[in-house]
């Protein structure tokens, strides 16, 4: 499927969610000196908005915000999930795209991020998960570094 075929039904498929309103940006359980400034990005704007100010980035602007859905609850990564998915495939930074698509590798209970990762599932449409496994298969496709990531995803197809 050609690009920018996806990036529409990425849109339409994330349309309706709502802003989770600035209180709910950041996790609150960890923190790291890089929050505020992750939070300032977000701070009262739109998935939109931000994909436009992260595309207009230099890959070392840009290579700062790489872990940026580490520190974010599962509302705003929901919420922001276009932003990161669209950039992934527009600005084909591999450091950026590896470190989000890790983010959406499933977890055993025991692993460090299983609660993020299956919170954010249980927020994800049907339309929605079909749409990242989309884009995870399409930047991914053969990565050994990616194989459990790869399956789960395929299976939402």
């Amino acid at each position: 499927m050609p690009e920018e075929d996806l990036i529409k039904m990425i849109k339409d498929c994330f349309h309706d969610v709502v802003y989770p309103g600035d209180d709910y940006l950041m996790r609150t359980d960890i923190y790291d000196y890089d929050v505020p400034k992750y939070y300032e990005l977000l701070h009262g704007r739109s998935w939109e908005d931000v994909l436009e100010m992260l595309l207009k980035f230099e890959l070392s602007e840009l290579l700062f915000y790489q872990h940026i859905d580490i520190w974010m609850t599962a509302k705003a990564r929901h919420y922001y999930m276009p932003t990161f998915l669209i950039l992934i495939l527009e600005y084909k930074a591999d450091i950026f795209a590896e470190n989000f698509i890790f983010s959406l590798k499933p977890r055993k209970k025991s692993e460090l991020g299983y609660r993020q990762f299956t919170s954010l599932l249980k927020l994800l449409t049907t339309q929605q998960q079909k749409v990242v496994a989309m884009t995870v298969l399409k930047w991914c496709s053969d990565s050994e570094f990616f194989e459990s990531t790869i399956q789960f995803w395929r299976q939402k197809l």
